[in-house]
């Protein structure tokens, strides 16, 4: 049986730029985060992304597979993402449904483990219309580390998870960022 236990959790009651988890305990199997959140970008279409990083570093380069869908579109893109994990898109606070919040859940699996790179998936929707209506965009992103590249990726356990906005310089107020940790009973 599967235990899962809240590891930390922040919700945000005034702006801020970056919410981070650090000194993640080592007993745990898994770890999977999920975050409601919203920045304060301009963006004229109604969307930012969440950089995400692990133990501050910023030396490391991620391979990311993107799959995405809205309506009846699919679309697929592939990037090296340099400094951070990947960016999963949030809405931002330009829309006009106040309510709005991009989510989005993050599984880093065998977070200890020490004799392989990392990797993490990621799931999010973020209703891009600003319409009313009920359609949105469904994120896929699976990101590797990636070696051969002069600087590779780190193999040390993760005991820092960090989110900053991408272009905006908040996440806003009423954004809410849990990170859990999964194990076996």
């Amino acid at each position: 049986m599967a235990i899962i236990e809240i590891v930390n959790q922040t919700y945000l009651e005034a702006a801020q730029s970056s919410v981070s988890f650090g000194s993640i305990p080592a007993t745990y199997t898994h770890l999977k985060a999920h975050v409601s959140a919203k920045t304060d970008s301009t963006s004229s279409n109604h969307y930012d992304a969440m950089k995400v990083r692990f133990n501050s570093d910023a030396t490391s380069n991620w391979y990311i597979f993107q799959l995405y869908g809205t309506g009846s579109t699919l679309g697929f893109s592939s990037y090296v993402s340099g400094n951070d994990a990947f960016w999963p898109p949030l809405a931002t606070s330009q829309r006009p449904e106040a309510e709005s919040f991009g989510v989005t859940e993050i599984l880093i699996p065998d977070y200890t483990s020490t004799d392989k790179y990392k990797s993490a998936a990621s799931t999010t929707y973020n209703n891009q219309t600003h319409t009313g209506s009920a359609s949105g965009t469904v994120y896929l992103l699976m990101a590797g580390g990636i070696s051969g590249t002069g600087t590779g990726v780190s193999d040390s356990a993760i005991s820092t998870v960090s989110f900053t906005p991408y272009t905006g310089s908040n996440f806003t107020r009423g954004s809410v960022f849990t990170l859990y940790g999964l194990k076996s009973s």
